[in-house]
């Protein structure tokens, strides 16, 4: 347990605070979460607690807002980029040399991506799509759930 003691007048809303690392944790502990992890995040004396839903940005893991709202994406192969400098017209990051990590192996920088199907986005965020959508609101609905970054 974790316990981060704040006062009314330190912050302009707990809940906001609350949101934030509901926010934070969701995302940083996802895998953790999948296995069965619990995180309740409280705000005393007004009694508000919350349990933390896992949140994908990839939006691959079972279970996650994301998954249940727009589907699973598709995933593709990850890239994984090796610092070891060697093989200048095979590895975009031999320019760079050889670059070890605390073990002395060469660092390596795996990248993963997906798709998310832009008509199921669509229609779970924007169900009447009859009416049309400022861009700024668009896009910041769209931020809210990390897409298009």
């Amino acid at each position: 347990m974790v316990r981060i003691d704040t006062y009314e007048g330190h912050r302009q809303r707990l809940g906001s605070l609350q949101n934030m690392l509901m926010k934070y944790t969701a995302r940083t502990y996802r895998h953790r979460l999948v296995e069965g992890l619990q995180i309740r995040v409280s705000v005393e004396p007004a009694g508000s607690h919350k349990n933390t839903r896992i949140r994908d940005p990839l939006c691959r893991l079972e279970g996650s807002e994301e998954v249940e709202l727009f589907g699973k994406a598709h995933e593709f192969e990850p890239i994984v980029l090796t610092f070891d400098g060697e093989g200048e017209d095979s590895n975009p990051v031999a320019e760079y040399g050889r670059i070890d990590d605390a073990d002395g192996n060469p660092v390596q920088v795996r990248i993963e991506s997906t798709w998310m199907d832009p008509i199921a986005v669509d229609r779970a965020l924007f169900p009447n799509l009859s009416q049309r959508l400022a861009k700024k609101k668009r896009d910041k609905e769209l931020n809210r759930w990390g897409i298009g970054r």
